[in-house]
Parts: structure tokens; sequence; C-alpha cells
């Protein structure tokens, strides 16, 4: 790809070629749960995109308003279309022919240029409301021209697709220059407004539009949208236009400049102390999936385009997306919220609510909290809830799991198990890690003066671990054990033995684990879920109906596998790191630019699927960059990229 990493800027030639321009896709989220995004062609690939997409809470089915805003150029009785669609055979119109450029920094801007004129469209989608601003800049020109811009509507849910109907609502109002129309009677009302246009009324259904990513997932992929008419503004050379999709009625001083650059000035904010370029598109990034709800309480989305994000997304996501970025207060209040509930956890409460890995997350989110802010007030409130788990575990008062006699948790919920009783490895490092955090949090936040108990039994797990786990013959961990039956996958999660704040594996044992998942796991774009080796390996999952699992790239193990590099081999493993996160970074200039996707085939090239956004993705890759300063250092040599477990 041509890009300007200091401006994550793409000036191609290829831009004008659909199948690169539409592999390329863009984001904008707006803080409600909703968002705007298409391909850079603009030309739809998925269901998910429109130019604004509304959420009612951030666990409903999201609202497709406004499918598209085609845009043409009229000049001396000469048409220019700008819009893209793919229908079955043809692409038409093909706007993308006349992209020059594309950028994503601070918001998607594109540069089309057609006799002449350049064009400059940058889209906002604005934070805390369903609105979207198109501002549209023109470059000097000798003549007058005119810009038509057609709205298309879809008016579904994310999970359908609109077919052609005779119920869709003909009737519109339209004065000084704003739309207004109700698809339907349950749809959202829309406003679109455009300074100084007239409307041309020019009703009719835009049949067999083909999302290229819906028919690769084998899923229905043809829509039909509907269009009531062209706006029409004659502008000349320097003029700019600023245009407000929104399910909120204009006021008359609502201004489209003026509401982006308020939202400019927020964003701007946000990445104030970002030191490197990287850093600053990863705090964008992050933004994105932090959102809140109508009792504007947060959020975290686990992904574009998840409806509904797990315990798991939400703590494994927290360190990585508030506490590097300073958003320590949203951080508490999401840690607040997620105690309301975990305290009903018990014998007489909801033991099933939470799996026994959430819990155990939970107390690494707490102090991963804790050591950013020292917020020992907020820690004492939370000890008396952390202990009882503890408690209720040890005495096996909680259906999920109790603790055995030699101190290791064993899990009574397990998909690989069918409900029968497993001694599973990653959550007996959690377990080690969630005992060891809360001696530390008594001590140092709640002031107790005799931890000796937690110290104990945290010491009991560990004298036991390598007994139970450690795989000689292979140089690693077992996965689990059902019974005297051991699972010998190669998977990711021995990392958690190394790379947790408390780690159960000596240096030489580290070491070897480490070898093992350079060589079966370790890829370009993260670790895979499973050893290719294994008969059960299945490079392609995810979109293709195959769960993820079963080897399948997952991103964010990046962050655990950086941990291990500096932990284990210090100035080498840094350099290494850094060599290997570069690469990893190369992503933020591919797929859904801007941000990291989820999940990529196990085999090369590493197809991206799952979520084109990740929140677990980019808050892994952003811990890791900021809590080891990587980025300021000058990228490794020859020798390191040699040293690296796979080829470029």
């Amino acid at each position: 790809m041509d890009a300007d990493p200091k401006s994550n800027r793409i000036a191609s030639g290829l831009l004008a070629q659909f199948p690169y321009s539409s592999a390329l896709e863009w984001l904008e989220t707006n803080g409600t749960g909703g968002w705007s995004s298409s391909t850079v062609s603009g030309a739809h690939s998925r269901r998910h995109h429109g130019l604004l997409v509304t959420a009612e809470t951030p666990d409903a089915d999201p609202f497709v308003v406004c499918s598209k805003l085609e845009e043409s150029i009229i000049e001396s009785n000469t048409r220019f279309d700008l819009g893209c669609n793919q229908y079955p055979g043809v692409i038409y119109p093909a706007g993308h022919q006349h992209l020059i450029g594309f950028e994503r920094n601070l918001f998607p801007v594109f540069t089309y240029q057609v006799a002449g004129l350049t064009i400059r469209k940058t889209i906002a989608a604005l934070h805390g409301e369903p609105t979207v601003v198109i501002l549209y800049e023109f470059g000097s020109f000798a003549r007058p021209f005119t810009l038509e811009l057609r709205p298309m509507y879809s008016a579904r849910s994310v999970q359908n697709l609109s077919v052609a109907n005779e119920f869709i609502n003909r009737q519109y109002v339209f004065s000084n220059g704003v739309l207004r129309l109700k698809n339907y009677s349950s749809t959202p009302e829309i406003f679109i407004s455009v300074p100084g246009s007239t409307f041309r009324e020019d009703q009719h259904w835009y049949y067999n539009l083909i999302y290229v990513s819906e028919l690769t997932r084998g899923a229905d992929h043809t829509e039909d949208l509907y269009s009531h008419g062209v706006f029409c503004v004659r502008l000349k050379g320097g003029d700019k236009l600023g245009v407000i999709v929104s399910t909120i009625e204009p006021q008359a001083r609502r201004n489209a400049f003026a509401l982006f650059q308020k939202e400019e000035r927020r964003r701007k904010k946000l990445t104030n102390d970002a030191e490197t370029e990287k850093v600053k598109l990863l705090t964008l990034a992050a933004d994105q999936f932090v959102i809140s709800d109508r009792e504007n309480k947060p959020v975290v989305k686990a992904g574009y385009y998840v409806t509904e994000s797990t315990r798991q997304d939400v703590l494994v996501s927290v360190p990585g997306l508030f506490l590097p970025t300073a958003r320590h207060k949203v951080a508490r209040r999401i840690l607040q919220e997620l105690a309301a509930s975990l305290g009903k956890v018990g014998p007489g409460g909801n033991a099933t609510s939470w799996t026994v890995e959430e819990i155990l997350w939970y107390y690494l989110a707490v102090y991963q909290y804790y050591l950013f802010t020292r917020d020992a007030a907020f820690v004492r409130t939370l000890l008396p809830m952390l202990t009882s788990i503890v408690e209720y575990l040890v005495k096996g008062s909680l259906s999920i799991g109790h603790v055995d006699e030699d101190g290791m948790l064993v899990t009574m919920i397990s998909e690989s198990a069918d409900g029968v009783p497993v001694r599973s490895m990653p959550v007996n490092a959690l377990w080690y890690n969630a005992v060891r955090i809360l001696e530390f949090l008594l001590t140092e936040a709640g002031r107790s003066k005799d931890p000796s108990r937690y110290s104990a039994r945290a010491e009991k797990v560990m004298e036991n671990f390598i007994r139970v786990f450690w795989n000689e013959e292979d140089g690693c961990l077992y996965n689990y054990f059902i019974g005297s039956t051991a699972n010998r996958e190669i998977r990711p999660h021995q990392l958690y033995a190394i790379v947790l704040p408390y780690p159960l594996l000596s240096k030489h044992r580290a070491d070897r684990v480490l070898h093992v998942i350079e060589r079966d796991l370790v890829t370009p774009r993260g670790l895979r879920s499973l050893n290719p080796g294994d008969p059960n390996y299945a490079p392609t999952g995810c979109d293709t109906g195959t769960p993820a699992n079963l080897g399948t790239v997952a991103m964010h193990w990046i962050g655990a596998y950086v941990d291990a590099l500096i932990l284990l081999r210090g100035s080498r493993g840094r350099s290494e790191a850094h060599s290997i996160l570069e690469m990893v970074l190369e992503d933020l200039d591919r797929g859904c630019v801007g941000t990291l996707s989820e999940y990529f085939d196990g085999d090369a090239p590493h197809t991206p699927r799952g979520s084109v956004a990740s929140a677990r993705s980019v808050a892994e890759v952003l811990r890791v960059v900021t809590e080891h300063n990587l980025l300021h250092e000058r990228a490794g040599d020859k020798d390191v990229l040699a040293s690296l477990p796979f080829r470029r």
C-alpha cells in the first residue's frame, strides 16, 4: 500500500482500481452505538455499511437510517458521478475512478478530481448524537458548476436487507434546504440539510446492489435502495458546502462546519498526549469502543459490527482502552457498574451469571486500575466483595467451580467437557493471580496487617501448578485435564503463566514455552488460537462458520507476546517487539483504515475476519505500545528481522 506513515494518507493510483479501494473500509462512530461507514470506493460491501446508522441502546440492533448520499458534478453539460455501487456484472457509477487520495487521521477524508476540479470530502460522526456531517471543499475552478446529491435509503436493521416494496412512504417535505421524511411508520424520521439547495423529485428503487463481504461468507448479499430525488446546489471554485444528516430536527443556527469544529476539538483533546502518529490513531480507534447508554453510563463495545459484548471483552479491554489514555474516571465507572452485578454472585445469589474466567479477569482489571491511579479509596469499597468471592470458591459454595485440596481451581462448566469437572491451565493461572492480587490489595489499599492467609493459598497453587500442568515432553503446558486425561493442544493461553502480574514459571520453563509459541502460533498479525499440527486446526474460521478458536489468528494476543519478549529477552526482546509491532501496525492502513481487525486466517496471507474494528485488538496493542514505550525506538535491524519466528 502506498501510505504515508506520518499522515496515514493513502495517495495512490491504485485507489482508482475497484478491487483495491473496495477492500479498504472506513468507520466513524458517534459514542451512542451508531456509526457511519463504507468502503473507500463508496460501494457498500456489508449490510452494516451506511451513511447514518443509529442505535436506540448499546445492545439493540442498530438501524440503517440513510444508506448513501451519492454525489455528481455537472459542468458544461458533462456529468461526473462520484458515487460507486456494485451490481451484478457491473460497477455503476464508477466514481472511484476519480478518487486520487484518501486519508484517515482525525476523520476520513476523500479527494476527487474531475475536469480539473479538486473536491475534498470529509465525513464526521458527531459524538453523543445520531448525526453525520459531510463537508465539501472545492478547489479553484474557472467556471460555475452544479453539485447533485442523491440520498438513498434502506431503512432497516443491520441484521436485515431491504427489498423493493410498495409500502415505503413516498411523501416528504422540503423547505429552506432541508429534506424531511419518514420512510416507514416504524422507522426514525430523517432530516437532511443542504444549504442553498433546491430539490428535484425523482422517485424510484435501485435494484440488486451487491455486498461482496456478505457474498463471501455465504449470506444474503443483494439489496434494493430507494430514493425520493436529488438536491441541486450551484457552486463555484473555492466554495465550501456543509451537509447535515440526522434524526434530530435541525435548528436555524445549526451549521455543519461549526458542528464539525466542535467534534474536531474533542478529538484533538483526546490525542493531545499522543507522542507519535500511530499512538494518535490507536487512541482515536480506542475512543470508538466507548459508548454511553440512555442513562449516560459508559459501555464498552466489543467491536464493529458486534451488538453484544461479553464481560470478558470489557475486562480484557479496560487496561488498554482507558488507562494509557488517562480516562481513569470512565474505567472506574465501568468497574463500579460491573461490581454491582458481581456483588450478587454468591451461594444465595445469582451464582452462575458470571463465568469463572470473567470473575478472575475482574481482579486483573481492578489491579491494573489501581496501579495506574493509586485510587485506594475506590478499591477499598471493592475489597469485601473480592474477599468474599475468593472464600466462596475455596469453600465450594458456587456451582461454577471449587478449590481442590491441592489449591487448584476446578471449574464445573466447560464447553470442551460438557459439564464434567475440569482443571484448566489458563483458569488456574488466573486464579493464582487473583489470590495474589487480593493479598496485594488488602495490604496496599485495605491496609491489612495479616495477608498471610492468601499468601499461603497462593503458594499452594504455585507449588502444584507445575506438577499438574507441566508437559516435559513437549516443553510447554497442558491445556486442561478431564480426570487424568490431558489435553495437549498448544494455545496462546500458555502466556498467562508467564506475563500475568504474578508469573508461575521459572525463566528456564518460560523460555521453553515461548519457543513453542513462536514455533507454532506467532504470525505477523497475532497468534494462532491453535497450532497447525493439531488435527482440529481450521485456519479460516469465524466468518466461514468454523469456531474462531481452532486456528484463526487473534490480534489481541500480540499484547501478551510482546510482554513475554521483553520480560524474557530484555533489550533483544524489545527490539523484536518493536519490529513485530511495526508489522502489526501496518494494519492501520489495511482493512478498516485507522483501526485493527479482530481475527485473521491462520495461514498466509492472513485474510481479516470477524469484527473490522476490535476493542481487544486495539486495547492490547495500545497498552503494550504505551506501557513499554516501544514506538519511540528505531526499527529493528535486518539481523533482528531475520530472527523473527516467521517470514514477512
